[in-house]
């Protein structure tokens, strides 16, 4: 068996990491997140989270369903105040249920 090259990250001149072995020579390009947005950022994580779970239903010979709510609110807090609100809203509503236009009872 062969040993591996020692391997250290390098920044190009554009500001890429790029992983060089002993040799000198690049071996592949380290992902670096530049300007990126907060839905860039929760984009990564949400294709993240689906090849993990993608990976493990393909290990055991099952289908996966549908991972993430399409054409769902997102909404960013950003203060105490809002957090609050939102939280007293999610454990209130529930109890409002039957004041809803959709119940049926």
């Amino acid at each position: 068996m062969e040993k591996p090259e020692p391997q250290q990250l390098i920044e190009s001149e554009t500001g890429q990491q790029l992983i060089e072995s002993e040799t000198g020579q690049p071996q592949g390009i380290a992902p670096t997140v530049v300007n990126a947005t907060i839905g860039d950022i929760i984009g990564a994580f949400k294709s993240l989270v689906a090849n993990g779970c993608l990976d493990i239903c393909k290990s055991k010979n099952e289908m996966m369903g549908k991972l993430w709510q399409r054409n769902y609110y997102e909404h960013i807090i950003r203060s105490t105040d809002e957090y609050e609100r939102i939280a007293n809203y999610i454990v209130n509503n529930p109890a409002k249920w039957r004041e809803d236009k959709f119940f049926k009872p």
